[in-house]
């Protein structure tokens, strides 16, 4: 052997997760709270990046974009829950 190692990345995936237990699927429904912290995780996320994007920089406009961000992403979240649970 000449000591390189090679792992798959589905591999080095399963060595980098703590429980994989904890991933597991489960049959609990997502509620509208869910929905909007995803939502707004997603709106920080996309709200930082586009102020890098625009050329922005700055605590302030890093509070403004990602604050807006994250209200508009708790929004587009409760809508997606609502567009998804309407015939239940």
């Amino acid at each position: 052997m000449d000591g390189n190692v090679s792992i798959s990345p589905a591999r080095s995936l399963f060595v980098l997760l703590p429980n994989p237990i904890l991933f597991a699927e489960t049959n609990l429904p997502m509620t509208q709270e869910t929905y909007r912290s995803i939502g707004a995780i997603a709106g920080v996320i996309t709200g930082v990046v586009s102020m890098a994007l625009l050329g922005f920089s700055g605590l302030i406009a890093g509070f403004c974009f990602g604050a807006g961000g994250a209200v508009l992403g708790g929004i587009l979240g409760e809508r997606v829950h609502s567009m998804r649970h309407k015939n239940h």
